[in-house]
């Protein structure tokens, strides 16, 4: 079961976890009506799923890019920061809203981040320089880069979710708190409250 899910496209991240939840699936969708559609397809012909709970992440305050191993000493991390290049210009709303050929490009980049831009401009029909603009533009607005790590070799080897009923007035605040705790969680707040007036909010510690 696990294989099947974990090999759909729209399925970005999935866990295998202990206690009430048995596998635990991040699924990307272009709209609610989609997500339904994704969600209901996906689990009705995979066989052994008895029951599902969906959380609709409203907000990613922090994610996987951001994480630090807190390997590197002051210095160094120092000297890692100054080389990294500029971020690009400012991208205007119009121009970053998504089109077909963004969305096919994200798909792609979700199966292989490492895709070239010749891979990708062939993949997609489009010219060289069409790719590079496309890429520079989502790089600007929508898309992050980050390298996975073997989680058995970081010195990290444990992972956990988190669910918590949180106030609507305080999730900003939570949110903000828990993104800054020492070793990097991932937390996104979802807008499928578990209680009325609350809020769920999940998170992650590297």
């Amino acid at each position: 079961m696990a294989q099947a899910l974990a090999a759909d496209p729209a399925v970005a991240n999935f866990k295998l976890t202990a206690g009430g939840r048995d596998l635990v699936a991040a699924v990307q969708a272009r709209s609610l009506d989609e997500l339904a559609l994704i969600t209901t397809l996906l689990f009705q012909r995979t066989p052994g799923v008895r029951s599902t709970r969906t959380h609709v992440s409203t907000g990613v305050p922090t994610e996987g890019s951001r994480w630090r191993l807190r390997s590197p000493d002051e210095a160094q991390s120092a000297r890692i920061e100054a080389a990294v290049p500029p971020p690009g210009r400012s991208v205007p709303a119009a121009e970053a809203r998504l089109d077909d050929l963004d969305a096919r490009l994200l798909e792609l980049l979700s199966v292989d981040g490492r895709m070239s831009v010749c891979d990708l401009s062939a993949a997609t029909g489009t010219s060289l320089t069409t790719m590079r603009r496309k890429l520079q533009s989502l790089l600007a607005s929508r898309l992050s880069l980050r390298c996975d790590l073997a989680r058995p070799l970081s010195g990290w080897p444990l992972s956990a979710v988190y669910f918590a009923s949180v106030p609507g007035q305080h999730v900003e605040e939570t949110s903000r708190v828990l993104s800054g705790v020492r070793g990097g969680p991932v937390v996104c707040d979802h807008g499928r409250p578990a209680q009325p007036g609350d809020r769920c909010l999940a998170a992650r510690p590297a």
